[in-house]
């Protein structure tokens, strides 16, 4: 015996499909890509450090000298008096709107060495011959992290002296 459905099963089989295709396409992507967008920006605007550190290294010395960088960089330094200087500051205790650091290596024919250079914000502000040997690498990473925090004070500085009443100006001509 041959089982036949019949055209009422038909129906409802389809019907039922119909529903669930429509309930897919119920939700509207544009909206989820907005509410994501929106998720984002929420993220981004969040309080807190503002700084990117690039790695744009190509072999295992720019590697090294990269983690190098960043622990004296974001790590916080143990405490020591400040200097008159202001120097000792820590880049996180700085006012800063925002920074991209990159760290770029380019291979160098010299087997032994390679060359890294530190910029911020496009503008290059450290570079040198880094050696294989781990102790020299740790020692120019912090070169570059004490040069790098001393662009940022002076920069600083420069600013709040150009906010001062008599550089602002009236915009007056």
């Amino acid at each position: 015996m041959c089982y036949c459905p019949k055209p009422a099963h038909y129906f409802f089989t389809i019907l039922f499909m119909l529903l669930c295709g429509s309930l897919a396409f119920a939700q509207n992507p544009a909206s989820e890509e907005d509410m994501e967008s929106l998720a984002i920006d929420e993220r981004l605007s969040e309080q807190g450090p503002q700084t990117l550190i690039l790695d744009n290294s190509r072999t295992k010395i720019g590697r090294e000298f990269y983690d190098s960088f960043f622990r004296e960089f974001v790590l916080p330094a143990p405490t020591t008096p400040a200097d008159s200087s202001g120097l000792s500051k820590k880049a996180q205790d700085l006012e800063t709107d925002s920074w991209v650091i990159t760290i770029e290596e380019l291979p160098s024919t010299s087997a032994t060495s390679n060359i890294i250079s530190v910029s911020i914000n496009d503008e290059l502000i450290w570079q040198q011959f880094v050696q294989v040997r781990i102790d020299l690498i740790e020692d120019y990473a912090l070169n570059a992290v004490e040069t790098l925090r001393q662009y940022i004070i002076s920069y600083e500085q420069t600013q709040q002296q150009l906010q001062t009443e008599d550089q602002k100006g009236t915009g007056l001509h």
